[in-house]
């Protein structure tokens, strides 16, 4: 018997159903906005990938997206989320597209390439929020972006406290805009440890 998951996989691949999405357009419109002509996107926590289509129509035509989701695997070792991901993800051809398929604290492990546009939405405990923030922030270029999810009037108090903490303490970070869940903080300095 086929699973909900599985039936929603094949009706989304018949063009029959949508994907799922938490975040609300407004919240595309705005995060495109940042987007805009950037060439290094990094989003923590993909989902099925509504907003990862916003992000790579709006990011600069030589930019690249980085995708990063562990994307769990069901029953039979397959991710329908995944597959439902890259389909929709494909929706546009604008710049490159990397999947890495790691929890985000795996992800940052190595990492190299600076940050234009930091979008977390992954883990919304708290201990994991300020690990993606203080694993991911780094890499952020002054000038730089880092956008939060659920993080205004929302039932994750994980990113409502983390934006309270920033907001309060963190002067390397100015909040630019707040629409709908999403927070947004312009980078102003290197982060000083």
């Amino acid at each position: 018997m086929l699973k909900s998951i599985q039936i929603h996989w094949l009706l989304h691949r018949m063009g029959l159903q949508n994907v799922r999405t938490h975040t609300r357009q407004i919240e595309h419109e705005v995060l495109g906005k940042y987007v805009q002509g950037q060439r290094h996107i990094v989003e923590l926590g993909v989902f099925e990938g509504a907003t990862s289509l916003a992000l790579r129509k709006a990011m600069a035509a030589d930019g690249k997206l980085w995708c990063v989701d562990p994307f769990p695997r069901g029953r039979f070792g397959i991710s329908y989320q995944y597959l439902i991901a890259i389909r929709e993800v494909n929706k546009s051809t604008n710049g490159t597209v990397e999947f890495i398929q790691k929890l985000s604290y795996e992800a940052v492990q190595g990492w190299q390439e600076p940050i234009d546009v930091l979008f977390i939405d992954a883990d919304h405990s708290y201990q994991a929020v300020r690990k993606d923030w203080d694993d991911w922030s780094p890499y952020v270029k002054v000038g730089g972006i880092i956008a939060l999810h659920d993080s205004r009037f929302s039932k994750y108090p994980g990113p409502l406290q983390l934006v309270q903490e920033i907001s309060a303490v963190e002067v390397a970070y100015r909040n630019v805009e707040e629409v709908a869940t999403l927070t947004v903080f312009e980078k102003l300095a290197n982060d000083v440890k």
